[in-house]
């Protein structure tokens, strides 16, 4: 054999001696890779067809409809489940018809398709591979099918042929994706709602909790109750600007913003003070530096450092302060914000700024998530080109928002 393998020997016998002449010997050598020959074409036919086997095999037994074109773009094989696919009952309905003609003549907006713009003619025109993400194609009762689909020159030697395609129905996909998007507008637009309707009745409620809390001429009694409704509604204030933040976020807005000069040890001060009044069960330690200042928004910052606090009021232990600190390094703002307690498990840190994460009854809030506060301050932080860390131990949470001092 070519590659050295000894198979056997050409044996010539006769009933006399003879000389064999060197034509002869040339005969014979001639007649040995003759039969040589013979061996190797029989051992590739046999390899070609165990192969062909296979391929048909696979073609056969495909999820996925594939099925042959000629030059002219007429079916010249289909495998059962190209026939699933377009619902027709066997391989003669389609063999020899068109498939521009049968099966992608009109769009799915209803306009017909000329035959120069389809992919599969493309590739026989052109002899290039050629592959739609998102078409219809049509069945053989009228109804549409979501598909992508590939399609691949044939040639014979240099001359194309003919074409291969392969179509995925993805109708079930598309179905589940429109659902999934009418879902989420559905609930983003009733969080809109929601936040909006909300905001006109809190605020009534927030002005007369906040005027029965402050009247000189109203019983002690009186004065504590509307001062526990005043926080109870600033609580929910907080939580209605979150929502519709979330939503704004959601649909592909940009947080609205009015920056100017702002001492962020000023901001902190400030909602340090409501806690304090809300939560005299609570220690609350805070720190300033002077020269925090830079061109914020104050309102977002509160929001920032109202959020952060009151999560560490929530989630950090009873008889631990909440620590707020305002530090500048490096150009930057710090603002950190911690408490002690259990700590959040690893596994759990790179998701805490996930919305809509709290826990469920019977468990640990901070082992579910944080919630939805901190999904905002992260976003308020990366629109003022900043960012939020977080940093958990056996016996502290430490929160960190650095904002750079530059515009």
């Amino acid at each position: 054999m070519p590659d050295g393998h000894l198979l056997g020997a050409l044996f010539v016998a006769d009933s006399r001696v003879r000389t064999l002449t060197p034509e002869q010997s040339q005969t014979l050598i001639r007649l040995a890779r003759q039969v040589v020959a013979l061996l190797r074409l029989g051992r590739a036919n046999c390899v070609l067809r165990h192969r062909e086997n296979e391929l048909r095999l696979i073609i056969q037994t495909s999820g996925e409809a594939i099925c042959g074109l000629d030059e002219h773009g007429r079916f010249t094989f289909v495998n059962p489940a190209c026939l699933r696919t377009f619902g027709y009952p066997d391989p003669q309905a389609l063999l020899g018809a068109s498939f521009h003609d049968l099966i992608h003549h009109t769009r799915a907006d209803g306009t017909l398709c000329p035959e120069g713009e389809c992919a599969m003619a493309r590739a026989v025109r052109e002899g290039r591979e050629a592959r739609v993400e998102d078409d219809v194609l049509w069945r053989a009762d009228g109804s549409p099918i979501a598909v992508i689909y590939t399609t691949a020159p044939l040639r014979r030697g240099t001359r194309v042929v003919g074409a291969v395609l392969n179509v995925v129905d993805i109708s079930e996909q598309r179905r589940l994706r429109d659902e999934l998007a009418s879902a989420v507008e559905l609930r983003e637009r009733f969080a809109a709602v929601l936040g909006h309707d909300l905001r006109n009745p809190l605020s009534t409620v927030l002005m007369g909790a906040r005027a029965i809390a402050n009247a000189s001429d109203a019983a002690a009694s009186t004065r504590a109750t509307a001062k526990r409704v005043w926080h109870a509604g600033e609580r929910m204030n907080r939580l209605v600007h979150d929502l519709l933040d979330f939503v704004r976020v959601r649909a592909g807005q940009a947080l609205p913003f009015e920056p100017r000069a702002t001492h962020l040890g000023d901001v902190a001060r400030a909602i340090v003070a409501e806690f304090e009044v809300a939560n005299p069960d609570r220690r609350f330690e805070l720190e300033t530096t002077d020269d925090a200042t830079g061109r914020w928004d104050p309102d977002r910052l509160a929001q920032v450092c109202s959020n952060l606090v009151a999560n560490a009021i929530q989630h950090g232990a009873s008889d631990e302060p909440v620590r707020v600190r305002v530090s500048r390094e490096e150009g930057h703002a710090i603002l950190t914000v911690q408490n002690g307690g259990r700590p959040i498990p690893q596994h759990l840190l790179p998701h805490v700024f996930d919305p809509f994460r709290g826990g469920s009854p019977g468990t640990d809030l901070r082992a579910a998530g944080l919630g939805l506060g901190l999904f905002i301050v992260r976003q308020t932080a990366l629109a003022h080109r900043g960012d939020v860390t977080v940093v958990s131990d056996a016996r502290h949470t430490t929160f960190a928002v650095r904002l750079p001092l530059a515009g």
